[in-house]
């Protein structure tokens, strides 16, 4: 049996500032900057709150997730 310890290794973007727009609301962006990697294939990366999500004044914490199989 082989079994994989290793989590993912996730590196993130530092802190990202939006302009409001109509509304005093802004569009997240997706964050390309991303990147992860597995010692064992691929990674699924998701974002929450995902891309487009309006979001007000003030400050939202985004949070980024990798799973590998």
């Amino acid at each position: 049996m082989v079994n994989d310890t290793v989590p993912p290794l996730i590196t993130c973007p530092g802190a990202v500032t939006l302009d409001a727009g109509a509304g005093c609301q802004a569009g997240l962006p997706a964050f390309t900057a991303l990147s992860a990697s597995d010692v064992c294939g691929p990674v699924t990366v998701t974002q929450s709150p995902v891309p487009g999500t309006q979001v007000g004044l003030g400050n939202t914490t985004v949070t980024l997730t990798a799973r590998d199989a």
